[in-house]
Protein backbone atom coordinates (compact mmCIF):
# COMPACT_ATOMS: atom_id res chain seq x y z
CA UNK A 1 0.00 0.00 0.00
CA UNK A 2 1.60 3.34 -0.86
CA UNK A 3 1.69 6.24 1.37
CA UNK A 4 -1.14 7.94 -0.23
CA UNK A 5 -3.20 5.46 0.59
CA UNK A 6 -2.40 4.72 4.00
CA UNK A 7 -3.40 8.19 4.76
CA UNK A 8 -6.11 7.76 2.76
CA UNK A 9 -7.65 4.90 4.87
CA UNK A 10 -6.03 6.54 8.34
CA UNK A 11 -7.98 10.14 7.05
CA UNK A 12 -11.44 8.96 5.57
CA UNK A 13 -10.34 10.94 2.80
CA UNK A 14 -8.47 13.40 0.85
CA UNK A 15 -8.81 16.80 1.69
CA UNK A 16 -11.11 16.11 4.80
CA UNK A 17 -10.04 17.60 8.06
CA UNK A 18 -8.22 14.36 9.54
CA UNK A 19 -6.51 14.31 6.13
CA UNK A 20 -4.95 17.34 6.29
CA UNK A 21 -3.82 16.56 10.21
CA UNK A 22 -1.85 13.45 8.86
CA UNK A 23 0.09 15.04 5.96
CA UNK A 24 0.72 18.21 8.33
CA UNK A 25 1.91 16.05 11.05
CA UNK A 26 4.24 13.81 9.14
CA UNK A 27 5.78 16.84 7.46
CA UNK A 28 6.95 18.54 10.56
CA UNK A 29 7.18 15.90 13.37
CA UNK A 30 4.87 17.72 15.36
CA UNK A 31 2.43 15.88 17.23
CA UNK A 32 -0.20 18.32 18.39
CA UNK A 33 -1.89 19.11 15.02
CA UNK A 34 -5.63 21.03 15.59
CA UNK A 35 -8.78 21.80 13.47
CA UNK A 36 -9.08 25.60 12.87
CA UNK A 37 -12.25 27.34 11.72
CA UNK A 38 -10.70 29.89 8.71
CA UNK A 39 -13.28 31.32 6.25
CA UNK A 40 -13.29 30.35 3.02
CA UNK A 41 -12.08 27.36 3.77
CA UNK A 42 -13.82 22.86 3.39
CA UNK A 43 -10.94 22.31 6.61
CA UNK A 44 -8.26 23.50 8.28
CA UNK A 45 -5.60 22.32 10.75
CA UNK A 46 -2.52 23.90 12.22
CA UNK A 47 0.16 23.62 14.48
CA UNK A 48 1.85 26.39 17.12
CA UNK A 49 5.25 26.43 15.34
CA UNK A 50 6.26 29.15 17.85
CA UNK A 51 5.06 26.61 20.77
CA UNK A 52 6.75 24.36 19.30
CA UNK A 53 10.14 25.24 17.56
CA UNK A 54 10.05 28.79 19.26
CA UNK A 55 9.13 30.57 16.13
CA UNK A 56 9.10 34.97 16.82
CA UNK A 57 7.40 36.48 13.67
CA UNK A 58 4.24 33.91 13.44
CA UNK A 59 2.57 32.00 15.70
CA UNK A 60 1.20 29.22 13.28
CA UNK A 61 1.75 26.86 9.84
CA UNK A 62 -2.10 26.21 8.57
CA UNK A 63 -3.10 23.81 6.46
CA UNK A 64 -5.93 24.31 4.51
CA UNK A 65 -8.33 22.52 1.98
CA UNK A 66 -10.22 25.28 -0.23
CA UNK A 67 -11.95 25.54 -3.77
CA UNK A 68 -8.72 26.40 -5.59
CA UNK A 69 -7.00 23.03 -3.76
CA UNK A 70 -4.49 22.54 -1.16
CA UNK A 71 -3.01 25.48 0.34
CA UNK A 72 -0.18 25.62 2.98
CA UNK A 73 0.24 29.12 4.81
CA UNK A 74 0.95 31.29 7.55
CA UNK A 75 0.10 35.00 8.93
CA UNK A 76 3.36 36.95 10.19
CA UNK A 77 3.68 39.89 12.28
CA UNK A 78 -0.16 39.59 13.27
CA UNK A 79 0.77 39.97 17.04
CA UNK A 80 2.42 43.10 18.33
CA UNK A 81 5.93 40.97 19.39
CA UNK A 82 5.69 39.16 15.68
CA UNK A 83 5.27 42.88 14.44
CA UNK A 84 8.55 43.72 15.65
CA UNK A 85 10.14 40.45 14.77
CA UNK A 86 9.28 41.15 11.27
CA UNK A 87 9.32 45.28 10.61
CA UNK A 88 12.34 46.29 12.90
CA UNK A 89 14.75 43.01 11.82
CA UNK A 90 15.44 42.44 8.42
CA UNK A 91 12.95 40.09 8.32
CA UNK A 92 10.76 42.48 6.44
CA UNK A 93 12.94 42.87 3.40
CA UNK A 94 13.42 39.22 3.48
CA UNK A 95 9.88 38.77 3.09
CA UNK A 96 9.93 41.56 0.27
CA UNK A 97 12.89 40.20 -1.96
CA UNK A 98 11.19 36.35 -1.66
CA UNK A 99 7.80 37.76 -2.95
CA UNK A 100 9.70 39.92 -5.53
CA UNK A 101 10.97 36.10 -7.29
CA UNK A 102 7.87 35.31 -7.85
CA UNK A 103 8.12 31.80 -6.59
CA UNK A 104 6.04 29.41 -8.28
CA UNK A 105 3.10 28.62 -6.38
CA UNK A 106 3.46 31.17 -3.73
CA UNK A 107 1.23 33.72 -3.03
CA UNK A 108 2.62 37.16 -0.58
CA UNK A 109 0.36 40.10 0.43
CA UNK A 110 -1.30 42.35 3.27
CA UNK A 111 -3.34 41.09 5.72
CA UNK A 112 -4.31 43.72 8.00
CA UNK A 113 -7.47 44.07 10.07
CA UNK A 114 -8.71 44.93 13.53
CA UNK A 115 -9.22 42.38 16.22
CA UNK A 116 -9.76 42.03 20.14
CA UNK A 117 -8.37 39.80 23.09
CA UNK A 118 -10.01 36.40 22.70
CA UNK A 119 -11.53 37.22 19.22
CA UNK A 120 -12.03 34.66 16.78
CA UNK A 121 -11.20 34.43 12.91
CA UNK A 122 -15.22 35.15 11.78
CA UNK A 123 -15.17 38.11 14.44
CA UNK A 124 -12.20 40.00 12.74
CA UNK A 125 -12.51 43.15 10.87
CA UNK A 126 -10.64 42.44 7.74
CA UNK A 127 -9.79 45.40 5.57
CA UNK A 128 -9.65 45.66 2.21
CA UNK A 129 -5.79 47.23 1.42
CA UNK A 130 -5.51 48.95 -1.73
CA UNK A 131 -1.43 49.23 -1.23
CA UNK A 132 0.54 46.49 -3.45
CA UNK A 133 3.29 44.59 -0.54
CA UNK A 134 6.69 46.71 -1.14
CA UNK A 135 4.09 49.68 -0.04
CA UNK A 136 2.39 48.03 2.60
CA UNK A 137 5.21 46.39 4.53
CA UNK A 138 7.63 49.70 3.59
CA UNK A 139 4.49 51.58 5.40
CA UNK A 140 5.26 49.00 8.72
CA UNK A 141 8.94 49.18 8.05
CA UNK A 142 8.99 53.33 8.68
CA UNK A 143 6.67 55.52 11.04
CA UNK A 144 3.19 53.60 10.32
CA UNK A 145 4.70 50.77 12.56
CA UNK A 146 3.71 53.40 15.85
CA UNK A 147 0.17 53.03 15.18
CA UNK A 148 0.34 48.81 15.71
CA UNK A 149 -1.47 49.19 19.21
CA UNK A 150 -4.55 48.89 21.18
CA UNK A 151 -6.94 51.51 21.13
CA UNK A 152 -10.08 52.47 22.76
CA UNK A 153 -13.56 52.39 21.33
CA UNK A 154 -13.21 56.47 21.49
CA UNK A 155 -10.31 56.47 19.14
CA UNK A 156 -10.94 53.72 16.80
CA UNK A 157 -12.66 56.36 14.65
CA UNK A 158 -9.44 59.15 14.47
CA UNK A 159 -7.68 55.12 13.86
CA UNK A 160 -10.35 54.75 10.68
CA UNK A 161 -9.58 58.12 8.89
CA UNK A 162 -6.12 57.40 9.23
CA UNK A 163 -6.69 54.01 8.24
CA UNK A 164 -8.51 54.87 4.94
CA UNK A 165 -5.30 57.65 4.19
CA UNK A 166 -2.68 55.43 4.41
CA UNK A 167 -4.76 53.15 1.87
CA UNK A 168 -4.92 50.21 4.71
CA UNK A 169 -8.43 50.47 3.98
CA UNK A 170 -11.60 51.43 2.01
CA UNK A 171 -14.42 53.33 2.16
CA UNK A 172 -16.89 50.54 1.63
CA UNK A 173 -15.10 48.54 4.22
CA UNK A 174 -16.93 51.17 7.12
CA UNK A 175 -20.23 48.83 6.59
CA UNK A 176 -19.09 45.77 8.44
CA UNK A 177 -17.09 48.34 11.27
CA UNK A 178 -20.50 49.18 13.46
CA UNK A 179 -20.95 45.06 13.46
CA UNK A 180 -17.40 44.76 14.65
CA UNK A 181 -17.89 47.69 17.40
CA UNK A 182 -20.99 46.25 19.17
CA UNK A 183 -18.69 42.89 19.84
CA UNK A 184 -15.50 44.75 20.71
CA UNK A 185 -17.57 46.30 23.49
CA UNK A 186 -15.47 48.05 26.10
CA UNK A 187 -12.03 45.95 25.27
CA UNK A 188 -9.11 47.84 22.92
CA UNK A 189 -9.33 47.23 19.10
CA UNK A 190 -6.39 46.14 17.99
CA UNK A 191 -4.43 47.06 14.77
CA UNK A 192 -2.98 43.64 13.02
CA UNK A 193 -0.69 44.50 10.25
CA UNK A 194 -0.16 41.12 9.37
CA UNK A 195 1.55 39.34 6.07
CA UNK A 196 -0.71 36.13 4.37
CA UNK A 197 2.07 34.33 2.98
CA UNK A 198 0.69 30.51 0.97
CA UNK A 199 1.74 27.97 -0.96
CA UNK A 200 -1.11 26.42 -3.46
CA UNK A 201 -1.30 23.61 -4.96
CA UNK A 202 -3.87 22.73 -7.42
CA UNK A 203 -6.58 20.31 -6.95
CA UNK A 204 -5.29 18.18 -9.36
CA UNK A 205 -1.64 18.26 -8.27
CA UNK A 206 -2.95 17.38 -4.38
CA UNK A 207 -4.81 14.27 -5.94
CA UNK A 208 -0.95 13.42 -7.94
CA UNK A 209 0.60 14.01 -4.72
CA UNK A 210 -1.03 11.92 -2.58
CA UNK A 211 -1.25 8.93 -5.23
CA UNK A 212 2.33 9.15 -5.24
CA UNK A 213 2.29 9.26 -1.57
CA UNK A 214 4.56 12.55 -1.70
CA UNK A 215 1.91 15.10 -0.18
CA UNK A 216 4.53 15.15 3.44
CA UNK A 217 7.50 15.61 1.21
CA UNK A 218 6.49 18.14 -1.03
CA UNK A 219 5.06 20.22 2.29
CA UNK A 220 8.30 19.64 4.22
CA UNK A 221 10.38 21.30 1.22
CA UNK A 222 7.76 24.54 0.96
CA UNK A 223 8.02 24.59 5.10
CA UNK A 224 11.38 24.56 4.47
CA UNK A 225 11.61 27.13 2.19
CA UNK A 226 9.13 29.62 4.35
CA UNK A 227 10.84 29.39 7.76
CA UNK A 228 14.01 30.13 5.44
CA UNK A 229 12.55 33.11 4.33
CA UNK A 230 11.65 34.18 7.71
CA UNK A 231 14.76 32.97 9.56
CA UNK A 232 12.75 30.87 12.09
CA UNK A 233 13.63 27.50 13.51
CA UNK A 234 12.47 24.07 11.39
CA UNK A 235 10.35 21.48 12.98
CA UNK A 236 11.72 18.46 13.89
CA UNK A 237 11.21 16.69 10.53
CA UNK A 238 12.26 19.32 8.66
CA UNK A 239 15.39 19.53 10.40
CA UNK A 240 16.15 15.64 10.29
CA UNK A 241 15.54 15.18 6.39
CA UNK A 242 17.60 18.93 5.78
CA UNK A 243 20.53 17.93 3.47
Amino acid sequence: MSRGSAGRSLSGGLGGRDWLAFQLRDATGIDKVVPEKRPGTHASVMVRIDKAVGSQSTERLSLQWRPDGLVLGTHPAELMKQAEAIYRTGRGQRILDFAAGRPAGWRVRPHVHLSYRSASFPQLLYLTCDLDLDEYVHGWLGNDFAYIRGYHRDEVPDLWEWLLRRGYARGTDESHLPVFLERLGKRDALLRAGIRIERTWSRAEAVSLDQRGAVASELRAAITELLGVLDEPLPPACTARRP
